[in-house]
């Protein structure tokens, strides 16, 4: 189990090894390291700060994943691109329920 940065830049060390270019490490609630291959340190992404009770994180990687997927496929940057799968992953645990996280959800918390 990976829990801090010490520990994520031995785990982007052997992936790296292996040919891996980008390496996104969630943390849940901490939010994610992004380690690129233009870069020599991760870079924390927190998700963003929603007052409300958790209801759900069935769904949240899942959500991360799309957000990241459709930010990426609409011209954004990487850094971008795992900004929005994050904030989406985090919304998505304050849902009942699995339901699409959208855009106008995403653009509010960002």
């Amino acid at each position: 189990t990976i829990k801090d940065y010490h520990k994520t830049t031995i785990a982007t060390r052997n992936l790296r090894d292996r040919g891996a270019e980008n390496i996104l490490i969630t943390m849940g609630e901490k939010g994610a390291y992004l380690f690129t291959s233009k870069a020599t340190s991760g870079l924390l992404i927190r998700p963003p700060n929603i007052q409300e009770k958790v209801q759900n994180t069935a769904g949240c990687g899942d959500q991360t994943m799309a957000g990241i997927l459709y930010a990426h496929m609409t011209g954004k940057t990487i850094e971008e691109s795992t900004n929005i799968g994050i904030t989406a992953g985090t919304i998505q645990a304050y849902k009942t329920g699995i339901t699409p996280v959208t855009k106008e959800e995403i653009e509010k918390f960002m």
